[in-house]
């Protein structure tokens, strides 16, 4: 079974995105169990959809049940990504892919959106990995990851008053450690 979290804001096939789907911000998927507070209007048959706030835990899902979660820009505006991560872990099967995209701190779309609660870096998802020694001494009780890969997902700049901002989201690819 697969999961998606955080996708009811987003347009879906029956009512898309203008000018096309934006599968970079992810709505709901066919086939996919699909997990947000909001449900996205004329949701088709073909989603299975569990409307939930996802910063209420646990989370009514059953434990060690999915063997790949997607969380496409939402662990920004949760007020715990820490504990997202925990309950993706608890549903998820051991050796689980999770792919997580979140804006890149310091660009314009980290920075400029009021609702962004964490900011995350290439070094963020490292606290939560095995085998990745260079944390620092605030270093996570549990790391229940592997580092699969990890890539910078550019989109352009605005210029404002002659300084160029960078649109960039990161995308973290992890395995689930149990």
């Amino acid at each position: 079974m697969k999961l998606n979290i955080g996708c009811g804001m987003w347009g879906t096939l029956r009512n898309p995105w203008p000018g096309g789907y934006n599968s970079d911000f992810g709505g709901p998927l066919p086939g996919w169990v699909n997990v947000d507070y909001n449900l996205p209007p004329n949701i088709g048959p073909e989603h299975s959809f569990v409307q939930w706030d996802l910063n209420e835990t646990p989370w009514p899902l059953l434990d060690s049940q999915f063997d790949e979660i997607r969380a496409y820009h939402i662990l920004e505006h949760l007020n715990s990504f820490v504990e997202a991560l925990s309950e993706i872990h608890r549903v998820a099967l051991p050796r689980a892919l999770v792919d997580i995209v979140v804006p890149y701190a310091g660009t314009i779309g980290d920075v400029a959106n009021p609702y962004h609660r964490h900011h995350f870096n290439h070094r963020t998802f490292e606290y939560f990995c095995v085998g990745i020694a260079d944390t620092n001494d605030l270093d996570m009780a549990w790391r229940g990851f592997s580092m699969v890969d990890q890539r910078l997902r550019e989109t352009g700049d605005e210029v404002f008053q002659g300084i160029a901002w960078r649109y960039a989201n990161l995308q973290t690819r992890m395995r689930v450690v149990k």
